[in-house]
């Protein structure tokens, strides 16, 4: 038994000879407090009863709360029903002063990094012959912690710019591309694109946002392009991201566009920057 729930129960006695009438129930939920996303973890929460007897027609529940990079927990236990995920209940058997319930295992896979906490929280339906629960205090118990990233191989990104087509009067179309040669896990970092575009050779953006599936592109100043995408597991490609712009004369020009990546908190920094940067040579018609 568990000395927080001692604890519970004996400082709850010093109420049961007034409240003869009344049941006091205490819980006592156990875990690690460091925890590493996606890798499964199991909680348990002992509850139990410090004075009078539960008849077995009454409902004793205990409702889980957790934050909200936990995820869904999936609870289990002798007795207990847990429909939905975050609510047990059970009936009978009848419960006699000084006894506990069937501990009820939950176990969480986190989805996100950061502070945690998950609580349970155990009660009943008062009846006629069952008053409400003499201290309320003592129902509710919690573990907090951290939960910790899962540290993923930095990736080694890779830039590709090509003109498409470019003619004055009218616009010029360009292509670029990005890949990732290594491979990461979900939720590691973002890559973030950026090319400026010459003022000399382009008058504006057309249309004013390049558009590209997965990609989130704005416009920060005049022709400054920036986009920004999610390295998705694994390695491979993303999609390409279509640029258009007016242009402004004739003549031959370059243009530089350029990847960085964007790590989460706990990820290392990419180390290879060799194929971050490229500069291509372009002429408008």
């Amino acid at each position: 038994m568990s000395s927080q729930l001692i604890l519970a129960l004996l400082i709850a006695a010093s109420f049961s000879t007034t409240e003869a009438s009344a049941a006091d129930l205490a819980n006592n939920t156990g875990g690690p407090t460091t925890l590493t996303v996606g890798v499964p973890a199991l909680f348990t929460m002992n509850a139990g009863i410090n004075t009078l007897t539960l008849p077995a027609n009454v409902q004793k529940k205990i409702v889980i709360t957790t934050t909200t990079n936990l995820g869904t927990p999936a609870a289990s236990g002798f007795g207990w029903v847990c429909v939905p995920a975050t609510v047990c209940t059970r009936t009978a058997p009848a419960i006699s002063a000084v006894s506990f319930f069937p501990p009820l295992d939950v176990v969480i896979t986190p989805i996100a990094s950061g502070p945690f906490k998950i609580c349970g929280t155990i009660s009943y339906i008062p009846n006629a012959s069952v008053p409400p629960d003499m201290f309320p205090p003592n129902n509710k118990s919690c573990v907090s912690g951290i939960v910790n990233p899962v540290v993923s191989d930095p990736p080694n990104l890779r830039i590709k710019k090509q003109l498409i087509q470019a003619t004055f009067p009218g616009m010029a179309t360009f292509q670029i591309g990005v890949s990732n040669t290594t491979s990461v896990i979900v939720g590691s970092g973002q890559a973030k694109v950026t090319d400026s575009l010459d003022p000399g050779a382009f008058t504006a953006l057309v249309p004013p946002l390049p558009v590209s599936p997965g990609w989130n592109c704005s416009a920060t100043v005049g022709l400054n392009v920036s986009c920004i995408n999610i390295i998705p597991q694994g390695s491979g490609a993303f999609p390409p991201i279509t640029l258009k712009a007016i242009t402004k004369m004739k003549g031959n020009f370059k243009n530089k566009a350029s990847v960085t990546y964007l790590p989460l908190p706990g990820q290392p920094a990419e180390i290879n920057l060799i194929d971050n940067t490229i500069l291509i040579p372009f002429t408008i018609n």
